[in-house]
C-alpha cells in the first residue's frame, strides 16, 4: 500500500513538473535539482527511480534533462581496502572526476581487506552494510565495487543487499572474476589488465644482461588474480626464465632470506605483497623497503602506478586514476539511462610509464632511456626536465628562436652590406665622404678635437689624357692602397671624389700632423707600376685642426682647403699646415 501511494505521489510530482516546464517557470522557481551535466546525452534519458518497476518508470517527463525522484543520483561505493592503501586514493579521485558535474551523492564504505580478510570478516561487513542500507530512508541508484575483494563481496551478497540495482566494478585483477561478474544482469565494469608485453620490452631494453624474472605475489584475491594473469603471460613466452615468491607462504625472516638470495642476473616484478605467512600485514611502502633492503642490487618493477618509489624503479604501470575515471564515466552514463547490459567489459591496459629518478640513477640509467611520455618522480628540476615536460612547446619555441636567429643574421648581413655600400668608395674600397661626414658630426657633438688633411693627386688630368682612364683608376687604387698602410684607429683615410683624398686625424697636435704628412711624402716617392708603365706620382696636402686653427668645427675643411691651395701655389708635391705660411719642401 505504501509503495502504491509513493508511486502515485511520484507521478503527481512528475505531472506537476511537466506543467511547470510548459509555463517556463521551473528554472526560476528551482523546484528540483538536476544533473549539471544534463546536456545532449541526457535529452534521450528517462527518469530513473530504482524503487519503480520498468513498466512504472515515466520515460518522457522532460526531454532536456534526466533526474531522480529527489533530484539526486545516489551511489554506494565499496572499496576493498582503505585510504592507507595508496591505490584507493587514485581510484576514488579518478571515479569522482569521471562523474563530472553529475548531481550525485556517493557513500563510501571500506572493507579494509588488508587487515580483515577471513570469512567471518566478510560476514561482519555484510551485517554492517545490511544495517546501513536498512536504516536509510532512500534506496541507492548504483553500487560501485573496487578491487577483487569488493567484487567478491558484492556479487556473493547481491541478492540480499542490492537486488537488481546496477553494479559497476573496476580495478579487478582477476579476469575470470571480471568476466563472470560482467555476464550478470545489470553489471558492467573494468578489469585491471597489465601490459606485460610493453614491460617485457622495457626490461630487456634497460637490463639486457639480466635474464631471470622473479615475480612476487601473495594469496589475497588480488594476488591470486595477478598470479593467474602473469602465468598466462609466461605461457606465451616459454623462453623466459622465471620464478615465483608467494609472500603468503613465508615468515618474515623467510622472506628476508628469499629476497637476499635473488641473484644479480635477475629483476624483480612485484605484483602483490600485502601479507606474509605469519599473518603480518604490509603497507606497500613497508613491503618495498623490506624487499629492496634485502636485494639492493636487484631492480624492482611494479605494474601499478600508485606504488612507485620506496625502492621501486618503475614500469609501464596501470593507472588507477584513469581506471577510476572510466568507471565514473560509466556510472554517469547509466545515470542518464544507458542500458548497463550493453556496456562491454573494459579490458584496456591504461598504460602510464612511471619511474623513480633516484632508482634510475642508482642503476646508471638515463631518463632519456625510458619512454618519452614517462612520469619521473623525485627528479631535480633542470632544463632537460622542463624540455621533457613541455616538449611540444619547447620544440616550437626552439624552431621560432632558430628562425628568428636566421632572420636576424640575414638582416644583420644585409645591414652590414648596406652600411658598407653607403660608406665605402666603390673604386678604392676606402671610406667615402659620407663616412667622414658622419665621423665629423659625431666629433662635433662630442666636442672632440680633430684635424683634416686634404690630399690632391698632382696633375691627375695628364694621366687620364695620356694613359687613359683605366690607368687613372689603377693609379687611384694604388695611392689608396699606400695611404691605407698608414691608417690607424685615430687616423682614417678616405676618398672624397675624383682625385681627392682626405685624412681625418682624431685628437691631433702639430707633431702628429707633421708625421702623417711626412709619412705620405715618403710612401709616394716610389714609382707606381701601372699596366701602361711606371709613373712617379706626387700629391699636394693641406692640414687644419679644430679648435687650434678655428673654433668652428664646420670651417675646418675650408681651412684645410686653403692650406692645400697654398701648397699648390708653391709648386705642389708638399704640404701646408694652416697658420704656417711656409709650405714643406
Amino acid at each position: 500500500m505504501l509503495m502504491k501511494l509513493r508511486h502515485i505521489f511520484h507521478k503527481f510530482i512528475i505531472s506537476l513538473l511537466i506543467i511547470l516546464v510548459s509555463l517556463g517557470s521551473i528554472t526560476s522557481w528551482g523546484i528540483f535539482s538536476v544533473p549539471v551535466n544534463a546536456s545532449s546525452d541526457a535529452s534521450e534519458a528517462s527518469v530513473n527511480d530504482s524503487s519503480l518497476s520498468e513498466e512504472e518508470t515515466e520515460t518522457d517527463a522532460l526531454s532536456s534533462a534526466s533526474f531522480y525522484y529527489d533530484g539526486i543520483f545516489r551511489i554506494l561505493c565499496i572499496s576493498s581496502y582503505n585510504f592507507s592503501h595508496i591505490p584507493v586514493r587514485d581510484e576514488l579521485l579518478g571515479f569522482e572526476e569521471g562523474l563530472g558535474d553529475l548531481n550525485a551523492v556517493v557513500d563510501y564504505e571500506f572493507m579494509d581487506a588488508n587487515n580483515y580478510y577471513e570469512t567471518e570478516d566478510f560476514e561482519k561487513f555484510y551485517e554492517y552494510i545490511s544495517y546501513k542500507i536498512r536504516s536509510k530512508d532512500y534506496s541507492f541508484d548504483l553500487v560501485v565495487l573496487t578491487d577483487d575483494s569488493a567484487l567478491a563481496f558484492g556479487t556473493n551478497y547481491r541478492a540480499e543487499l542490492f537486488g537488481d540495482i546496477p553494479i559497476v566494478f573496476f580495478c579487478v585483477n582477476s579476469i575470470s572474476d571480471s568476466n563472470t561478474a560482467d555476464s550478470m544482469p545489470n553489471v558492467a565494469g573494468i578489469a585491471e589488465v597489465y601490459d606485460y608485453e610493453k614491460n617485457l620490452a622495457l626490461w630487456k631494453d634497460l637490463f639486457p644482461e639480466r635474464k631471470k624474472i622473479v615475480a612476487i605475489v601473495d594469496s589475497t584475491s588480488t594476488g591470486a588474480g595477478s598470479y593467474v594473469e602473469f602465468m598466462k603471460f609466461i605461457e606465451t613466452h616459454p623462453e623466459i626464465d622465471y620464478s615465483i615468491i608467494n609472500t603468503s607462504y613465508y615468515s618474515t625472516n623467510g622472506l628476508k632470506k628469499a629476497f637476499s638470495e635473488i641473484g644479480e642476473d635477475s629483476i624483480i616484478v612485484c605484483l602483490d605483497f600485502l601479507q606474509d605467512g605469519s599473518g603480518k600485514i604490509y603497507a606497500m611502502d613497508t613491503a618495498m623497503r623490506l624487499m629492496t633492503s634485502c636485494a639492493p642490487t636487484v631492480p624492482v618493477f611494479r605494474m601499478a602506478s600508485a606504488d612507485i618509489e620506496n625502492g621501486v624503479l618503475g614500469g609501464v604501470t596501470y593507472s588507477y586514476r584513469t581506471a577510476g575515471k572510466k568507471a565514473g564515466e560509466i556510472a554517469r552514463s547509466v545515470s542518464y539511462g544507458t542500458n548497463i547490459d550493453q556496456i562491454p567489459l573494459n579490458t584496456e591496459p591504461y598504460d602510464e610509464p612511471v619511474f623513480d629518478y633516484k632508482e634510475l640513477n642508482k642503476f646508471g640509467i638515463s631518463v632519456l632511456s625510458v619512454p618519452k611520455d614517462a612520469t619521473i618522480l623525485n627528479e631535480p628540476y633542470t632544463p632537460i626536465t622542463f624540455y621533457r615536460e613541455n616538449m611540444v612547446i619547447s620544440n616550437l619555441v626552439a624552431i621560432i628562436i632558430i628562425l628568428l636567429t636566421v632572420m636576424i643574421l640575414i638582416l644583420s648581413r644585409q645591414n652590414r652590406r648596406r652600411y658598407h655600400l653607403v660608406n665605402t668608395d666603390f673604386l678604392t674600397k676606402l671610406p667615402n665622404r659620407n663616412y667622414i661626414n658622419n665621423k665629423l658630426h659625431q666629433a662635433s657633438i662630442a666636442g672632440q678635437s680633430f684635424g683634416i688633411l686634404m690630399i690632391d693627386v698632382d696633375d691627375f688630368k695628364k694621366i687620364n689624357d695620356n694613359l687613359g682612364h683605366p690607368a687613372g683608376d689603377e693609379l687611384l687604387i694604388e695611392i689608396a692602397r699606400r695611404l691605407g698602410t698608414l691608417a690607424e684607429k685615430d687616423i682614417i683615410f678616405a676618398r672624397i671624389g675624383g682625385d681627392e683624398f682626405m685624412c681625418l686625424i682624431m685628437n691631433p697636435d702639430l707633431n702628429k700632423a707633421l708625421k702623417v704628412c711626412r709619412d705620405i711624402m715618403t710612401i709616394m716617392q716610389k714609382p707606381c707600376k701601372l699596366k701602361a708603365g711606371s709613373v712617379r706620382q706626387t700629391v699636394s696636402m693641406g692640414f687644419a685642426m679644430y679648435p687650434d686653427d678655428t673654433n668652428n668645427p664646420d670651417r675646418v675643411m675650408s681651412c684645410a682647403d686653403m692650406a692645400l691651395y697654398r701648397t699648390k701655389a708653391f709648386g705642389k708635391n708638399g704640404y701646408t699646415l694652416y697658420g704656417y705660411k711656409n709650405p714643406s719642401r
